[in-house]
């Protein structure tokens, strides 16, 4: 009945991706045109990599507040030479 015309639509779903789409994108990361892996997959792999770096940087922010917090008179530079240590340490 109506759970074995969704199994099979199911099962050709993950037949059509893992037989089809997979390869398709296995040779677009493969090729070599000069263009960084993170940004050969398109629109959403550039939004998902800028998410990414974004969550990132705010958490080597929130993660430097500890080390900021018990020095008072620290609060300017101190934050800054860890987040920039932080960001160096993503390249």
């Amino acid at each position: 009945g109506l759970w074995f015309l969704l199994a099979l639509i199911l099962v050709l779903y993950f037949l059509v991706v893992f037989v089809i789409w997979v390869p398709e994108k296995q040779k677009l990361f493969q090729e070599d045109c000069g263009i960084p892996e993170h940004l050969k997959g398109g629109m959403a792999d550039t939004l998902l990599f800028r998410v990414t770096m974004t969550i990132s940087w705010w958490k080597s922010v929130c993660m430097s507040q500890p080390a900021v917090a018990p020095f008072p008179k620290w609060q300017g530079w101190p934050q800054l030479i860890i987040t920039a240590g932080s960001w160096i340490s993503l390249l």
